[in-house]
């Protein structure tokens, strides 16, 4: 049983904690340590100022799954800057020497807007400010010293982040004025792409730099005319909404190397991960 640290354990790290228990002994850093699952050891921290880690416990094993929690340079500040910072200090600090340390970054660092492929190859130029924020918490965790591996995910969706559901709905949704191509992961493959890596690393060397998306990305219309009909809307006649600018773009992402390391998406596409939620409590209960 290993000692496992969930540095911001929220959306994606709440989740992660649930695979791992009890197989390891799990620390969760959050602000409101009620929200965490039970079996976690809580650790009630704020990462946006610096903080010490327990004494006396060695982490073998530290994911950071921090998210902003809005789209605001201050809270991506926080979240992919300040906090990279402050747990990468309490580390060096206590004298901790995880095995590796797995930062979920975001697409987004790719600059890339014009239709082109990218992969976990392709050099990150973030063409705005919360890309570069992202990728400067990259650079934290992968120049401290300390093995590390970031995991740049695309378009969370997944129980709770069902929004595409709910404003089509409401009728706040459409299609867009431009293409736009939909790369998508849902957050039951956020976890198991960590466990997935987790596993890796225990073998051998994980690279520096995983893209993790769903292996068919798609155009965002055939998405939205795809769950329209799945919800009984009038799928060929869907109003025409302008994309606010941070989520336009055109790159395709390619999560090559999961793919070759022989990961099983259990979500291969928006097509099971969506009719998964339209199926279930969560939907139907509009949370």
């Amino acid at each position: 049983m290993a000692n496992v640290l969930i540095a911001g354990c929220g959306y994606v790290g709440t989740a992660l904690a649930h695979s791992l228990l009890p197989e390891h002994r799990v620390w969760g850093i959050r602000r409101q340590v009620d929200r965490l699952p039970s079996g976690v050891e809580p650790l009630a921290l704020d990462l946006s100022v610096p903080f010490a880690l327990p004494q006396g416990v060695a982490f073998e094993w530290v994911f950071y799954t921090a998210a902003a929690a809005e789209f605001t340079p201050a809270a991506f500040q926080a979240a992919y800057v300040d906090g990279p910072r402050h747990l990468v200090q309490a580390l060096l600090v206590a004298g901790q020497r995880p095995r590796q340390v797995f930062y979920t970054s975001s697409t987004g660092v790719y600059g890339q807007r014009e239709g082109e492929r990218v992969d976990d190859t392709t050099p990150a130029e973030p063409g705005d400010s919360t890309g570069r924020a992202v990728l400067q918490g990259e650079q934290t965790f992968l120049t401290s010293g300390l093995p590390s591996t970031a995991v740049r995910f695309s378009g969370i969706y997944g129980p709770g982040r069902a929004s595409l559901v709910h404003d089509l709905a409401a009728g706040r949704a459409g299609v867009s004025d431009v293409p736009m191509i939909a790369n998508l992961i849902h957050r039951d493959d956020c976890v198991g792409v960590l466990r997935f890596l987790l596993q890796h690393a225990q073998t051998g060397p994980v690279p520096t730099v995983v893209l993790a998306c769903d292996p068919q990305p798609t155009d965002r219309n055939e998405l939205m005319r795809w769950l329209a009909g799945r919800m009984g809307l009038d799928a060929a006649n869907l109003p025409v909404r302008p994309l606010p600018p941070m989520v336009r773009g055109r790159k395709h992402c390619h999560s090559a190397w999961l793919q070759q390391a022989g990961y099983t998406f259990r979500y291969p596409s928006f097509r099971e991960g969506y009719e998964a939620l339209l199926q279930s409590e969560d939907w139907h209960h509009g949370r």
